[in-house]
Order: structure tokens, then C-alpha cells, then sequence
């Protein structure tokens, strides 16, 4: 301590230059701190919020609520797997199919459904087409199917011209196709 007040200036102005030079390292380390400290206070509110929101998760997914909600899923699975056969979704697939054409406003001249393709996770079901349309038309019922309510898919289009009299009346074939996941 004896070492410390001996090197304290005697005189008063040495004092006031020791307490100008203390206010301005003070000044500094706090002009210097606040932005540090303040981005320090704002991690530790957004950690104090995340640990709500875990603290909040960990109570919903406890045991018991995670078993509930398993037993509500188990039961509502069991109702939306209770779907029809493979022919009804065949002719709702071809009552789709001759919805969207009149809509678009094309008669189809040919239908011809293919078995479906049955697999573990998805059910496949493909339908051949064939309209007499002009080019306008047949785009139009190539939009109409993508964009379908029942997700259908023109997987293959073959477009012909026709030997007959009418010009600009084409043949066009269409592999339409739906796929049901289970």
C-alpha cells in the first residue's frame, strides 16, 4: 500500500490530470462496452425465450401426451385407409378424365384403361385416350388433365394428322395416368 501512495502525485494538478486521465479510460471502456453489453443483454433474452419454447416442446411431447397423439393418428389412419377397389378408382379416373375433355371441349373418340400397377407403397393406374381435335384443343386438354384435381399426368402424347377432308383436324393420343400412395 505504502508502494501505491508514493506514486500518487503531491501536487493538485497532478490530481486533476490522474482523475482526467481515470474519466477518460472510464469514459472510453464504457462508450467501448455498451453496444458489447447490449448485444450480450439480447442473447441472453433470446436464450431465456428458447428455453421457454423447449421447456414448452418437452411438456407437449411428454409420454403420455406423445402416446395420445399416437392413439388419435392410429385411429384417423385406420379411417383414410378404408378406400375403394381398384375398379372404382379406375372409373373415377375415366369419369375424371371425360370431365376434364368436355370441359375443355373435346369429345374423346377412345378409352381404354390398362391394369393397374399394384405396389407396397402406391397403386398405379394408366388410361389410354385418343381425340380428333384441332392442335388448340388438344393443348388445351393436356392442361386441363396436368392440372386436374386428381394430380393426373399425361405421361405420353402421339399427335397424327387425319386423311380426312377437314383441314387442320388432328389425332392425338395420350397416356394419362394417376398414381394412389397407400
Amino acid at each position: 500500500m505504502k508502494a501505491l501512495i508514493r506514486w500518487l502525485p503531491k501536487s493538485g494538478k497532478s490530481w486533476g490530470l490522474v482523475g482526467g486521465v481515470a474519466f477518460t479510460v472510464l469514459a472510453g471502456v464504457g462508450i467501448w462496452m455498451g453496444p458489447v453489453r447490449k448485444s450480450f443483454d439480447q442473447i441472453n433474452e433470446t436464450i431465456a425465450g428458447r428455453e421457454k419454447e423447449v421447456a414448452r416442446n418437452l411438456r407437449i411431447l411428454a409420454k403420455a401426451s406423445r402416446g395420445a397423439i399416437l392413439k388419435e393418428y392410429a385411429d384417423y389412419g385406420e379411417m383414410i385407409r378404408k378406400r375403394g377397389s381398384t375398379a372404382e378408382a379406375n372409373a373415377a379416373l375415366l369419369s375424371e378424365i371425360e370431365k376434364v375433355a368436355s370441359g375443355a371441349g373435346v369429345s374423346l373418340s377412345a378409352t381404354k384403361p390398362r391394369e393397374p400397377r399394384i405396389d407396397p407403397d402406391y397403386e398405379r393406374y394408366e388410361v389410354e385416350i385418343e381425340v380428333d381435335a384441332d392442335m388448340g384443343q388438344i393443348l388445351r386438354l393436356i392442361y386441363a388433365i396436368e392440372s386436374s384435381a386428381q394430380v393426373l399426368r399425361v405421361e405420353r402424347a402421339t399427335i397424327d394428322s387425319l386423311k380426312t377432308g377437314t383441314a387442320g383436324t388432328l389425332r392425338a393420343g395420350m397416356l394419362v395416368s394417376k398414381v394412389v400412395t397407400l
